[in-house]
Formats: C-alpha cells, sequence, structure tokens
C-alpha cells in the first residue's frame, strides 16, 4: 500500500470526548478526532493533553495498540491507574491514542461481516504503516511538529518499529514495550512448529486457519496477562479495577460484542 503523506488528508472536527474521568486525575482535555483516508476509510484518533499544552509541547506521542484490544481500551481507562495516556499528558505531553483499520471507532473492513474464514488476514504491516503514516500527519498538522514519539504495544511494537524503519525521518522516540524483537524462527508459540505454521507449507503462515480476523472473549483477553503473575490471587499485582474497566472497554469498541 502506498503511503499516505503523498494525498490531502481531510481532518473532521474534533469532538470533545465524554468519557469518564478518574477521581483524582489531574485536569486534562481530551479530543476525539478523525483522520479520513484516500480509500474513503477514516482512522480514529484520540487527543489528552494538559490546557495549554498544544502551546508549548514537550513532545507529541502516538500509542499504538497491539493485536487485540484497540487504543482507548489499551492506553486510556476512566479509572484511576488505568490510563497511560494520562500519565504523559500530566507530564506535558501531547498524547495521540490510534485506532488502526478494523478497531475500535476506526473504519471496520466488510468483511468483518462475514465470517473469519471468508478471508485472508485483513490488515498486514503494510496496511499498519500507512495507517500509522496518516495519523503522524494528522497530529502533525493538529500539533505543529515534524517528529513524533511513537510507543507500540506488543504487536504494536512491531508496527511500529516498521513505520520507523520506513519513515525515520518523522520519528523522535520510539518505544518499543513486551515486543518480539531480534527475529527468530524458534518461538515456541509464533515459530516453526507452532499453531500459526501452515503445516502444508512450512515457513508460512496458516492463513486458513486463521482467516481475516480473529474472535474474543472477556476471558481470553486475559490468559497471558494471568499467565504473567505468577502467583494465584492476580489481585496482589494488577488492580481489579483496572482489569474490569480493560474488559469492558475491549467489548464495548466493538459493536458485535
Amino acid at each position: 500500500m502506498s503511503h499516505f503523506t503523498a494525498f490531502p488528508l481531510v481532518l473532521a472536527a474534533a469532538i470533545m470526548a465524554a468519557a469518564p474521568v478518574p477521581e483524582g486525575e489531574p485536569d486534562l482535555v481530551r479530543a476525539d478526532r478523525f483522520v479520513e483516508l484516500p480509500t474513503g476509510e477514516r482512522l480514529f484518533v484520540r487527543e489528552v493533553r494538559r490546557p495549554g499544552a498544544a502551546s508549548e509541547p514537550k513532545s507529541a506521542v502516538l500509542l499504538i495498540h497491539g493485536a487485540r484490544v484497540p487504543g482507548v481500551a489499551s492506553f486510556d481507562l476512566p479509572v484511576a491507574g488505568g490510563s497511560l495516556a494520562a500519565d504523559l499528558a500530566a507530564d506535558g505531553h501531547l498524547v495521540y491514542v490510534l485506532d488502526l483499520r478494523g478497531y475500535g471507532a476506526s473504519s471496520r473492513p466488510a468483511a468483518m461481516d462475514r465470517p473469519p474464514d471468508k478471508s485472508a488476514p485483513l490488515m498486514r504491516t503494510e496496511d499498519v504503516v500507512a495507517d500509522i503514516s496518516a495519523a503522524v500527519d494528522g497530529i502533525a498538522r493538529w500539533s505543529d511538529v515534524s517528529r513524533i514519539s511513537l510507543v507500540g504495544w506488543a504487536t504494536g511494537g512491531h508496527w511500529a518499529g516498521a513505520y520507523a524503519s520506513r519513515f525515520p525521518q518523522t520519528v523522535d522516540r520510539l518505544i518499543l514495550y513486551n515486543t518480539l524483537y531480534g527475529g527468530s524462527d524458534q518461538h515456541p508459540t509464533l515459530g516453526t512448529g507452532s499453531l500459526l505454521e501452515n503445516p502444508d507449507r512450512p515457513g508460512t503462515f496458516n492463513v486458513h486457519a486463521f482467516g481475516g480476523y480473529r474472535l474474543n472473549t472477556r476471558p481470553s483477553l486475559f490468559t497471558a496477562w494471568d499467565d504473567s503473575i505468577p502467583v494465584a490471587d492476580k489481585a496482589q499485582w494488577r488492580d481489579p479495577a483496572v482489569a474490569a474497566a480493560y474488559g469492558d472497554a475491549a467489548l464495548a469498541s466493538d459493536e458485535t460484542a
């Protein structure tokens, strides 16, 4: 897919977000925006900042979600301790939370109205790089900055790294959080011999088994998180209010949930 910078972007008017604000959160401003793409699709981007921060920001930061849960549910939960976006904004940064196509409030591919086995994977790395590029262009216009810091969580880190490798001139800092690095085909759950591999064509992704998208339930969102906490009582390491808000926001982000 081509790099969207070559096209003029039509930026929809900002809509002030009505999301509840955690008790004790610093005075912050939230605005929900959309970036219109040349394809007729659009991307949702939430801005979180301190009042007046737009005039002299420390930096603009774009938060990129992972493969399953979109931006707001990942980075801006309405409970104490549940918003990385709010933490960064309170420190003076201009913060932007992106939904890639197929996630949250961004355009939903028509194939998602059909069973997942009726299409190939809907968002490839090239597609995500194009979405990040369009969001970066929009942020540059809204905030009048030429370089943006990227924070990618899990698969979002892979995507952020792919974008940064293509367009390093637009990147101030690159933060890869909980992300694979140092490519290897020996990863037990992602590499050779894993469920992702096509048994008929070793070394390739099993497109037919996984299809265009993956369905998740509330419990499935917590499997890896629970496994990473080495005590039976997960509340010792994780605030139950944050976990509940995470599950609620993930389900609320999909109109079919």
